[in-house]
């Protein structure tokens, strides 16, 4: 049995492990409960040229923290996390080396300012 057949028929019998897939059409969808991810925002959600920020959220709060000018913002009665994820046009999950506490200002200034600057137009 090739071991192609052989992965199909254990991962069949354990079906439950399996996990819809996040498609494109789900990933404008804001993952339920908390998380932290970097997000690509542009004016008028962030001051100067597009750029990317350090966005948290539990449930509809949000917090987003743009190291790069110095200042954070938090939800309000017009803005929820879930439009604030639509409007970002890249995202970033903070695992691996993203995984750092928010106070720690001096990594995530000098990441955020490489990623920006490496990021292709």
């Amino acid at each position: 049995m090739s071991g192609w057949r052989e992965m199909s028929q254990n991962s069949i019998s354990d079906a439950g492990s399996w996990k819809p897939m996040r498609t494109e059409h789900s990933a404008d969808k804001l993952p339920a409960g908390r998380g932290r991810y970097l997000l690509w925002l542009e004016p008028p959600l962030v001051s100067g040229s597009g750029h990317w920020v350090h966005f948290s959220w539990v449930e509809e709060s949000f917090c987003i923290r743009d190291y790069i000018n110095g200042v954070s913002r938090r939800q309000d009665p017009k803005t929820d996390a879930s439009e604030i994820w639509r409007k970002a046009k890249d995202r970033i999950h903070c695992r691996g080396e993203l995984h750092k506490p928010v106070q720690d200002f001096e990594f995530w200034k000098r990441k955020l300012k490489e990623l920006t600057e490496d990021r292709p137009l």
